[in-house]
């Protein structure tokens, strides 16, 4: 969602305002680079509260720990395939009743 732009869509409608758009996008920014994969290249607590309280540039963020991407293919969506993803040694299933 970050990389689309599309951080309000963790807000609420209601207070979705452009007054809290920059922060908004910047608190999603930060936690990014909180989860990055490599701990090394995650910030620590008071550089977070830096970010969190300046308006300074921030780094792109690097892949977060975890991720689930959903490979599907053109089989459809109750293909046995699509229901089983691994990403990072974790293993996703997706149960459809019957």
């Amino acid at each position: 969602m970050w990389q689309e732009s599309k951080e309000m869509e963790f807000m609420d409608e209601a207070l979705a305002t452009d007054s809290f758009s920059s922060e908004v996008k910047r608190c999603s920014h930060v936690g990014l680079l909180c989860v990055q994969d490599h701990a090394e290249n995650r910030p620590t607590m008071s550089e977070v509260v830096f970010m969190l309280s300046s308006e300074t540039e921030l780094p792109k963020p690097k892949q977060p720990t975890f991720t689930f991407q959903n490979a599907l293919n053109s089989t459809g969506p109750n293909s046995k395939s699509d229901r089983i993803w691994s990403v990072n040694e974790v293993t996703g299933s997706v149960l459809v009743g019957r």
